[in-house]
């Protein structure tokens, strides 16, 4: 059969610049997108205009199902090129010379080393790369003009290949963000999916559908986690009380840890809705002053049922505050958390706090102005505590454990803290 000079390979605009040469390619975004298929049909054109020896791999591979080779045989059949290619149980070969061939990293090490004359690499799903596993592969392809292509739905900050290719601006470095929107061949199904999502819960909606990641290592609190309420109205009916809680601290400057003011409100035993906050760096008269202002805004808030309390952290700034509160009126409870059967150290609290998001049990209002501080703050948290910032999770950490205490998140099969 006459090779065909041109091949019905519809490549967008903005896929182009794969076409050109470049060290790295990396093509990163959120589910939907159409990313490794857009990759599979540019590899498969390259290779067909000239002979290439391309290794598809992945972090772990234990059989060729796992691998992209099913993808790349139903391009191959999408583009009418069977006659061009042709596909053996463990490789694909081209008429002209170009051989395909799939492996694992992780377990593979000493044979990738070995490889010799790879054209292409095309690493899928490269979240998942160990730092081990990228630097045994980047050093081993050294064919001059060869290149290493990246597939990836962010997962972590600090993995590998998106600290490397995607947050390190590089000049050998080619990025394209692929995202759901920008596929034209997009199920509905996907779509309604994804239009769901982003109503729901939309923090959830920016990973996986827009790509942004959130977890890093020693993240306890993943933001993937939190629930969202869009109408403060909708939710004011099932709430059956609220809680004030406070992390203080007494000094203005900067650098200096914040005071925090918390109010919740609860759904029974089910859900913990945060509902208002107050975060400024202030010195004792100024705290004084905003503490009273807000518990007596709160207490007349006829829309919701009274707090009883203002639950403040029982250390050095904290007892200062509840003796003077209770002297001009305020009923001010110091909070220790031995008294709620809540860990002492604040990796614990944060991790009580975690089971609770996790379960679906903790929703934030959003639209807020101070919301993404909130949730940057928690996602920045350490169990190393290398974090700049605590005070927003100290003062959820103790509301969460007095709900703990009424019976909140008992639903969860976690464990009743009274018993």
């Amino acid at each position: 059969m006459k090779r065909p000079e041109k091949i019905q390979a519809r490549i967008e605009p903005r896929f182009e610049p794969l076409l050109h040469p470049k060290p790295y390619k990396v093509l990163y975004g959120g589910r939907g997108g159409g990313k490794s298929w857009v990759v599979a049909r540019v590899i498969l054109s390259l290779a067909y205009a000239r002979p290439l020896r391309i290794l598809c791999c992945r972090e772990i591979q234990d059989s060729i199902a796992e691998s992209v080779k099913k993808l790349l045989d139903d391009e191959i059949s999408r583009l009418g090129l069977g006659w061009f290619y042709h596909s053996t149980r463990t490789a694909i070969v081209g008429l002209n010379g170009t051989e395909i061939i799939f492996t694992g990293l992780r377990y593979n090490h000493e044979s990738i080393k070995s490889m010799e004359g790879i054209d292409l690499v095309w690493v899928e799903e490269a979240q998942s790369i160990s730092r081990d596993s990228l630097d045994t592969l980047v050093p081993t392809i050294r064919k001059s003009g060869s290149e290493i292509w990246f597939t990836l739905n962010p997962r972590k900050k600090d993995d590998p290949v998106y600290a490397d290719y995607v947050l390190t601006e590089r000049p050998d470095t080619l990025k394209i963000q692929v995202n759901y929107t920008d596929n034209p061949h997009l199920p509905d199904k996907l779509l309604a999916e994804a239009t769901l999502c982003k109503a729901m819960y939309p923090q959830r909606y920016r990973h996986i559908w827009l790509g942004e990641p959130c977890e890093s290592e020693g993240q306890i609190l993943n933001p993937d986690w939190w629930c969202w309420y869009l109408d403060r109205a909708q939710i004011l009916p099932r709430i059956s009380a609220t809680l004030i809680s406070a992390d203080t601290a007494y000094k203005a400057k900067d650098g200096c840890d914040y005071s925090v003011i918390q109010r919740w409100g609860v759904e029974g035993t089910r859900r913990a809705y945060l509902l208002n906050q107050w975060r400024e760096r202030a010195e004792f008269p100024d705290l004084l002053l905003n503490a009273k202002r807000l518990w007596t805004a709160w207490r007349q808030d006829k829309q919701l049922p009274r707090p009883r309390t203002l639950f403040i952290e029982d250390k050095a700034s904290g007892q200062s505050l509840v003796q003077t509160l209770r002297r001009q009126g305020v009923h001010a409870t110091p909070w220790k958390p031995e008294h709620y059967s809540f860990p002492s150290d604040k990796a614990g609290r944060a991790r009580e706090c975690a089971w609770l998001a996790y379960g679906e049990a903790v929703w934030l209002p959003d639209g807020e102005p101070w919301t993404q501080t909130f949730v940057d703050e928690c996602a920045d948290f350490r169990d190393d505590d290398s974090h700049l910032h605590d005070d927003q999770v100290d003062s959820m950490g103790i509301a969460l454990s007095v709900w703990r205490r009424m019976g909140g998140g008992r639903h969860l099969g976690l464990s009743d803290p009274s018993s």
